[in-house]
């Protein structure tokens, strides 16, 4: 954001308290994400239903990758995974597979996504799963068969904690570098002559505190990267503002 500032010579940053943009920690936190679907329709009730679902369900989790650096290869993972594929999947734990079916009413279209539990769900509790999801999604569940729209596999990696480097410019044309441990969320930012900030959560801040860069300020939507030298402050409604120094 300062440096977005500093390209159309502004000097003073508002950032409001749900900026809505993405969250750099928070994308770097995300799990990795493969998925396979398929479509079905099928009467949730009749007695060939579940061992089909079953059936469509292996050989989908059969076409997941094994791991994620196959699937960023691939091309399978969700998320940002441009650059070096290596990197962004190394860090990632071993593969969980989860299940899911879309469900609606018998004569709707609407459907809606419930888990899926191989070899313990039922056609009871996965249609009481559905009316209680209706019931909070639509405000109302109703009473009748199910039928059965597409059937979803669904792999994803957790991320392990790993070191991140972040590299900034200062005054001159000395690099600034400090090593970020992920998943969490604690790291020591040092300005060639300048001062060490820690994370600053944005939920812990209150009105009328104040700092100066460089720090990172973290949010559920965003992460706010305060330069060196620039000097923070909260507003009595929660705002940010940022100004040059």
């Amino acid at each position: 954001m300062a440096e977005a500032a500093a390209l159309v010579g502004a000097r003073r940053v508002v950032v409001p308290p749900l900026p809505g943009v993405a969250a750099a920690c928070g994308l770097l936190r995300s799990p990795r994400i493969a998925m396979k679907e398929a479509a079905m329709s099928g009467v949730l009730d009749d007695e060939d239903v579940l061992p089909a679902i079953e059936a469509l369900l292996r050989e989908l989790t059969a076409a997941l990758p094994a791991d994620s650096a196959a699937g960023v290869a691939a091309g399978h993972l969700a998320g940002n995974t441009a650059g070096h594929p290596a990197s962004h999947s190394a860090g990632h734990a071993e593969r969980v597979v989860d299940s899911f079916i879309d469900l609606g009413y018998l004569g709707q279209e609407f459907a809606l996504e419930v888990a899926y539990r191989p070899g313990v769900d039922t056609a009871a509790t996965l249609a009481a799963r559905f009316d209680d999801l209706h019931r909070r999604v639509r405000g109302q569940a109703f009473a009748g068969g199910h039928r059965v729209h597409a059937v979803r596999a669904v792999a994803r990696w957790a991320p392990l904690a790993r070191s991140l480097t972040l590299t900034t410019k200062g005054d001159g044309a000395d690099a600034q570098r400090a090593s970020m441990p992920v998943p969490e969320t604690t790291v020591a930012l040092q300005a060639p002559g300048g001062p060490s900030r820690a994370v600053l959560a944005r939920a812990g801040l209150a009105a009328h505190d104040t700092g100066t860069g460089p720090a990172l300020v973290t949010a559920p939507d965003t992460t706010i990267w305060i330069p060196p030298w620039w000097h923070w402050a909260v507003g009595d409604d929660g705002v940010l503002i940022l100004e040059a120094p």
